[in-house]
C-alpha cells in the first residue's frame, strides 16, 4: 500500500495544483464578467443621457418654432420632445440610484428642466397667447432665459457623459487587465504542473524500477549459484519488503547448501 499511497499523494498533488488554477481562473472571470456588466452600464446610461441630450435639443427647436408663431407644430415638437425624454429620464433615475455622484449630477439637469425651463416655456406660451404688446419681446427675454438654461443641461450633460465614458474605459481596461492575466497564469500554471508531473513521474519511476533491477541482477547471480549476494535496498515500501524477503531467501539457500556439504563429507567419512 506504500506505493499505491505514493502515487496517490502524487496524484491528488496534481489535481490540487490544477483545482487551484481553476479556482484562480474562475475567480478572474467572475471579476471580469462583472466589470463587462459594469461596462454595459455605463454605456446604457451614456446612451440615455444622450438620447435626453436629443429630447432637450428637439425641445429647444420646439419652443423657437413656438415663440414664432407655430403654435400647432411647435405643440406637436414639444409633445414628441416629452416622448423623447421621459423614458430616458426613468431609465437614469432608476440606474443611477446606487450611484450618488451621476445621479446628483443628473437630477441637478432636471431640476433645471422641470423649473428653469417648464417655467420660461410656459410664460412664452402664455404671452404667446395673450394680446400684450409688448409681446414679442417678452417672449425673446422667456426665450433667451430657456436657451441659457439649456445651454447649461448641455454642458452639465457633457460633463455627465463624459464620467460615464471614463467609467467604461476603466472597467474595461481592468477587465483586460484580468484577462491579460488569466491567460499568463494559466500558460505559467500549465507549464509549471506540466514539469512536476514529469519530475514525479521520473521520481517515482526511477524509485521503483531502479530497485526492480537490482533485484533482478541479483537473481540471476543466485541463479548461477551465486549464493554471496546482499542486498542493500532501502526504499520503505513494497520494494524493501521484497527485498528483504529476496535476502531471506537467499540466506535460506546458503544454509541448505551448507546442510547439504556438512551431509555429503559425514557420509564420504
Amino acid at each position: 500500500m506504500k506505493i499505491q499511497r505514493k502515487l496517490l499523494l502524487s496524484y491528488l498533488l496534481i489535481v490540487g495544483l490544477f483545482l487551484a488554477l481553476g479556482i484562480f481562473l474562475t475567480v478572474n472571470i467572475v471579476h471580469m464578467s462583472d466589470l463587462q456588466n459594469q461596462v454595459k452600464h455605463n454605456v446604457d446610461i451614456n446612451s440615455n443621457a444622450y438620447i435626453y441630450q436629443q429630447g432637450m435639443d428637439e425641445k429647444r427647436f420646439a419652443s423657437f418654432v413656438y415663440s414664432q408663431g407655430n403654435t400647432q407644430l411647435g405643440e406637436q415638437m414639444l409633445v414628441s420632445s416629452a416622448d423623447t425624454m421621459q423614458p430616458a429620464e426613468d431609465f437614469l433615475l432608476s440606474a443611477l440610484a446606487n450611484d450618488p455622484e451621476l445621479f446628483n449630477k443628473f437630477t441637478a439637469v432636471t431640476n433645471i428642466d422641470k423649473n428653469q425651463i417648464n417655467n420660461a416655456l410656459v410664460e412664452i406660451i402664455a404671452i404667446s397667447n395673450g394680446n400684450d404688446p409688448n409681446k414679442f419681446s417678452l417672449v425673446n427675454q422667456q426665450l433667451g432665459i430657456l436657451m441659457a438654461s439649456m445651454d447649461e443641461i448641455a454642458v452639465k450633460l457633457a460633463d455627465f457623459r463624459s464620467i460615464t465614458l471614463e467609467n467604461s474605459q476603466k472597467a474595461t481596461t481592468e477587465s483586460q487587465s484580468y484577462a491579460n492575466t488569466s491567460i499568463m497564469s494559466a500558460i505559467i500554471a500549465s507549464v509549471t504542473i506540466s514539469i512536476i508531473a514529469i519530475v514525479l513521474a521520473v521520481v517515482l519511476g526511477k524509485r521503483m524500477t531502479d530497485p526492480l533491477k537490482k533485484l533482478t541482477d541479483i537473481a540471476g547471480k543466485v541463479s548461477m549459484g551465486e549464493l554471496d549476494q546482499k542486498i542493500d535496498i532501502k526504499t520503505g515500501d513494497e520494494i524493501n519488503d521484497l527485498a528483504e524477503a529476496f535476502q531471506r531467501m537467499i540466506n535460506a539457500f546458503k544454509m541448505t547448501t551448507a546442510l547439504s556439504n556438512e551431509t555429503l563429507e559425514t557420509d564420504e567419512q
